[in-house]
């Protein structure tokens, strides 16, 4: 009987949640969203903010990724890699005004049908075949040694979340690179290993890691340590660098050594 009364009362406060998380979830604007479909501009420059089509927002810079959003209420919510909320001031058939995420107010209006032909929504993101090599020789005991660097783009997506000029947020987002180093000693290749992003995880915060991509190496010199190349991990459209040193001793193992 104990189990028969524990299982019931399981269900009751079971299906009370149901039913509270049906009565807080607010349906969609579907007007709203109608009236959002189509290529719309800034008021002032007329350049092309967005594309509206179905559920999905489209950006006229190739690099940024489309994005769901809905209309609740008098918002635009949005869903990337964070969820954003714009509180809508005015909306008709030609005119879109909204709270932006600085809390300025921004101004659209929607453009003829003619002018969207030029807005392509689903433009390839070009991938850069050419590989960039880079190679440099040093001398160590009377030793000649030639070191490459072999820096090749991969299809490896790294996103980013932003604010566009018209203050809505946005997820940039670049290609990583693989980096294939090796050493050889005359004609002798001693050394050869692909070097990815991952190697360095636990070198750089987090924050910053997540965000980088793998940008460039460069071979530097032999000690009786090893063979010295250094790592560039950079976020993109950003200052900030981190400088990593890969140091491979004679029988190939790999020390990281982060730069102060």
């Amino acid at each position: 009987m104990r189990w028969l009364y524990i299982s019931g009362l399981f269900s009751v406060l079971f299906m009370s949640c149901i039913s509270s998380h049906t009565q807080t979830e607010k349906p969609e604007n579907e007007e709203a969203k109608r009236m959002l479909q189509g290529l719309w501009l800034d008021e002032l420059s007329d350049e092309t903010v967005m594309n509206v089509m179905g559920d999905t927002i489209y950006y006229s810079d190739i690099l940024t990724d489309p994005v769901y959003f809905k209309v609740i209420d008098d918002s635009l919510l949005t869903y990337g890699s964070v969820v954003n909320s714009y509180k809508i001031l005015k909306q008709g058939e030609y005119t879109f005004e909204f709270l932006a995420l600085s809390g300025d107010e921004v101004h659209l209006h929607k453009a003829e049908q003619a002018d969207s032909v030029s807005f392509i929504h689903k433009q390839e993101v070009p991938i850069y075949d050419n590989v960039l090599k880079k190679d440099s020789v040093v001398y160590f005991n009377d030793h000649r040694y030639h070191g490459y660097v072999y820096i090749n783009p991969s299809h490896i997506k790294v996103t980013k979340p932003t604010v566009s000029e018209t203050g809505m947020g946005m997820d940039n987002f670049y290609y990583d690179n693989i980096i294939h180093i090796c050493v050889y000693e005359g004609k002798d290749r001693i050394f050869a290993k692909d070097i990815t992003k991952q190697m360095f995880e636990s070198y750089i915060p987090h924050d910053f890691f997540q965000y980088a991509i793998l940008s460039d190496m460069d071979f530097n010199k032999i000690d009786s340590r090893g063979y010295h190349f250094q790592a560039n991990l950079c976020v993109p459209d950003d200052a900030s660098c981190y400088l990593i040193n890969l140091i491979v001793s004679p029988d190939g193992q790999i020390n990281y050594e982060l730069v102060n």
